[in-house]
């Protein structure tokens, strides 16, 4: 199934603060075989920027709701990278120690399949913040990446994707035509057959498939 369909121009302030997310359409992030453990996911892309959304445990607070540092797989086009979240220092990062009500900011790491790409995103700006819930605790987190740092000439006529199999089998899509911002498509790993984009400067939403 497909998300709703947001503005692409949606403005997200890397802060620690997720109220900006609101509006954005977030997709349920699970294995089959695991119906407690469930995540959400959301993506935004524009001309300059990925921005990534991450609540670990939305539903229970509980469980496998630690944040997740590494794992993370990019496709542009055909372009492979692997994305690990490091302290500002570019040291492991984790968030295990993380004190309820608190954030804690990381930088990303890229690493292209065929090594072409391969650095700390010294750019790249991101925070967890750790909700205390009845149960334990969730840690929710954003991230804002610069496209510019996957050394990529252009977004035209590009498909976007990012998934974690760490996380679940599902997969973050976002494809057009053209270099105006994105909007998420989200689909399931088993049935991704069809794409939707949407255009900032048009009022069309085009089905491709």
């Amino acid at each position: 199934c497909f998300s709703p369909i947001v503005k692409a121009d949606q403005k997200i302030t890397i802060d620690g603060k997720f109220d900006d997310w609101n509006d954005v359409p977030k997709t349920d992030i699970s294995f089959s075989y695991d119906t407690y453990n469930i995540k959400q996911m959301a993506l935004l892309v524009d001309d300059k920027d990925l921005d990534l959304y991450i609540n670990m445990s939305p539903y229970r607070g509980n469980g496998y709701s630690t944040l997740q540092p590494s794992g993370y797989q990019l496709w542009i086009g055909e372009r492979h990278y692997f994305l690990d979240f490091k302290s500002v220092d570019g040291q492991y990062f984790d968030s295990n120690n993380l004190a309820p009500g608190s954030s804690k900011e990381f930088k990303v790491y890229i690493y292209e399949e065929n090594g072409r790409v391969n650095k700390l995103s010294a750019t790249s700006k991101g925070y967890v913040t750790r909700e205390k819930t009845d149960l334990s605790h969730n840690d929710i987190a954003e991230v804002k990446l610069p496209l510019r740092d996957f050394e990529v000439d252009s977004l035209v006529d590009q498909k976007i994707t990012l998934k974690n199999y760490n996380l679940g089998d599902q997969e973050l899509v976002v494809t057009g035509a053209s270099t105006s911002p994105y909007l998420l498509a989200a689909l399931g790993a088993l049935f991704a057959t069809s794409f939707i984009y949407y255009k900032k400067r048009s009022t069309k939403v085009r089905w491709l498939g």
